[in-house]
């Protein structure tokens, strides 16, 4: 019975040396691989946050390189914008300066036109005025007394007194020609040189008279628009301002190259009144 048990305790103890045997062999064969992978790793890793670290030195070192040429292009971009804009300004100063000039210019000609034609219009008909009566005057009148008529002599005897400025004798001479000539050819002219006479001497409402009937009563007279024209002055000097607006649209309907019609428009433009904007 004790040898049974010795045995079984030999063979449990060389079990026992065979389980220990096998358990220690793969662990000491084991363990030196492992050791030098780990200490590869270690190395590769280590390697790589060397190059990683060179990596980010140099890509700071470029970094900064760049920041400062940006920062100094910035700076001579500044520059240079401060130095356009000045120039701007300067530009616009400039441009201001000469619009300036040319509307303080053009607002002197616009005023330097507008006296010239209100001058224009002022003295337009007093300078007509003056070149008819200077024509009256100056024109080669036949008053030789042989072979005419009593009726002429007796005209021409009045417009020799009318032409020395005599405007009184001429009227009264004038008018005696009307009142012992009733059938002259020539009594519309008298007419019209009553009417004159008037105007020149200022008394426009006894000319608007005479002128008025030259009109009514000898409308083929030679005189017609002369008299019509100084009808609506006539008008115009004693204050009724409508009458000689409707003397001077009658006249509008003349040719535009008559100088009566021009005058008419003249004085009219000026006569007009404005109508409130």
């Amino acid at each position: 019975m004790v040898t049974k048990l010795n045995k079984r305790a030999s063979i449990f103890f060389v079990l026992s040396l065979l389980f220990m045997l096998a358990g220690c062999v793969p662990k000491v064969a084991t363990k030196a691989p492992n050791n030098g992978r780990l200490d590869l790793l270690e190395q590769r890793i280590f390697a790589l946050e060397q190059q990683k670290l060179r990596a980010i030195a140099e890509l700071t070192d470029q970094t900064e390189t760049f920041r400062v040429r940006v920062d100094g292009e910035l700076k001579n971009f500044r520059k240079s914008q401060r130095f356009f804009i000045a120039e701007l300004d300067k530009l616009k100063q400039d441009i201001a300066l000469i619009t300036n000039d040319n509307e303080l210019v053009q607002d002197k000609a616009r005023k330097n036109g507008l006296r010239l034609k209100r001058l224009e219009r002022r003295l337009g008909s007093q300078i007509i005025a003056l070149s008819e009566l200077k024509a009256f005057f100056d024109e080669s009148v036949d008053v030789d007394q042989g072979g005419k008529r009593e009726d002429q002599i007796a005209f021409n005897n009045a417009y020799k007194i009318f032409k020395k400025r005599n405007f009184t004798d001429a009227g009264r001479a004038f008018l005696k020609f009307r009142s012992q000539y009733t059938k002259s050819d020539l009594v519309d002219d008298a007419v019209y040189f009553i009417g004159y006479i008037h105007f020149l001497q200022g008394q426009y409402d006894r000319a608007t008279l005479y002128f008025q009937e030259m009109l009514e009563q000898y409308p083929q007279s030679n005189w017609i628009l002369d008299g019509k024209w100084w009808l609506g002055v006539s008008h115009e000097r004693s204050g009724d301002i409508n009458a000689a607006m409707d003397v001077y649209k009658e006249l509008l309907e003349l040719p535009a190259q008559n100088p009566i019609r021009i005058k008419a428009e003249l004085r009219l433009e000026d006569i007009t009144p404005v109508a409130a904007p």
